[in-house]
């Protein structure tokens, strides 16, 4: 597939008037572009991957959700599924189980993870148009 991708001038990344080319969206991933100071035009790029919700811990809840199955199953189907109510909880709340046992989002979820960042940059004598930018 053939796209043409142009360059941006009022990127809110773009630093003293240089461009900034948006290379890919993904969603979760994005890959920037922005010139390099080197005898030939050339750029250099970053990729950002998005930061990504804290994982659950089965460890903790899955023990009261086997100890609640029968009383679970008056709610759902699978018991089981309640991991991913539990997980997909706002921060801050909480979920009482049929016996009592309540359960926080806090004390079940881990800490979101932050999203990683690759930059390719070849020979350049400023890197000040991209670096720290994105």
């Amino acid at each position: 597939m053939h796209r043409d991708i142009y360059p941006r001038f009022d990127h809110p990344d773009c630093v003293d008037g240089a461009p900034i080319w948006e290379v890919e969206d993904e969603g979760d991933v994005m890959v920037h572009a922005a010139p390099m100071s080197h005898g030939v035009p050339c750029v250099g790029y970053v990729v950002t991957e998005q930061n990504k919700p804290g994982r659950l811990r089965p460890d903790i809840i899955q023990p009261i959700i086997e100890r609640n199955s029968d009383e679970l199953r008056k709610i759902v189907k699978n018991p089981m599924k309640m991991m991913a109510v539990i997980k997909n909880m706002p921060e801050g709340s909480s979920y009482t189980f049929p016996d009592g046992t309540v359960v926080k989002q806090s004390d079940v979820v881990e800490l979101p993870r932050k999203g990683r960042k690759v930059v390719i940059l070849g020979d350049t004598l400023d890197a000040g148009a991209i670096s720290g930018r994105f």
